[in-house]
């Protein structure tokens, strides 16, 4: 699933034609992977299973606003078999930021006479959930459009300079120029990573 359905894609961008249809499914794709990466979220939604260190309270989901939270489970030999379930009536959840915490302290304790670090107990804490599907934020959306006409751009440009290290060429008495930015390969906009900034997971 595209961050933007193509026809969308087509429209914001008008001067493009069919013919151009697979270059822009490719940029497309691309621009989506990149922006997916970048932010280390999944916008599209869909189910998802993740393991944190059971020695946190809260634990932060890469993926949100969650749906429903379909299992936590405590395991030290990380199996997650089913009987290693805890109960929902344990935890509470943040959906719109996808925080899962513990309602008396840490998921797992330590041996008494030692504090629990919330690094503490790692990959021993499994949560699956699921988050919405076609809830992509329009900003993101704006970014990916915004990224795949800036690649388009630089596309067309390098076949117009057919694929040289050109800043001008003359065919006759018409004169083609290509800005260095279109003609010196793929970059990601600064307007691009501003639109995104907000959208990041931040680091803990």
């Amino acid at each position: 699933m595209t961050l933007t359905a193509f026809a969308d894609l087509k429209l914001q961008l008008p001067a493009v034609g069919d013919a151009d249809d697979a270059l822009l499914a490719e940029l497309q794709r691309a621009a989506d992977q990149f922006i997916e990466i970048y932010c280390d979220r999944a916008f599209t939604g869909g189910n998802f299973i993740e393991t944190h260190a059971a020695g946190a309270k809260s634990i932060f989901l890469k993926n949100f606003p969650v749906l429903n939270v379909l299992s936590v489970r405590i395991d030290r030999d990380r199996d997650f078999d089913p009987d290693t379930e805890i109960p929902a009536s344990l935890y509470a959840v943040n959906s719109a930021r996808g925080v899962v915490t513990c309602l008396s302290g840490p998921f797992l304790v330590s041996r008494a006479g030692r504090p629990t670090r919330p690094d503490d107990f790692p990959d021993m804490l499994q949560v699956r959930y699921t988050t919405p599907a076609d809830e992509v934020p329009i900003i993101v959306k704006r970014a990916s459009v915004e990224l795949v006409s800036h690649w388009y751009r630089a596309a067309k440009t390098s076949a117009g300079a057919n694929y040289r290290n050109l800043l001008a060429s003359r065919d006759g008495e018409v004169e083609a120029g290509y800005p260095w930015r279109q003609s010196g390969g793929y970059q990601i906009p600064d307007s691009v990573l501003d639109l995104l900034q907000s959208y990041r997971v931040p680091a803990l």
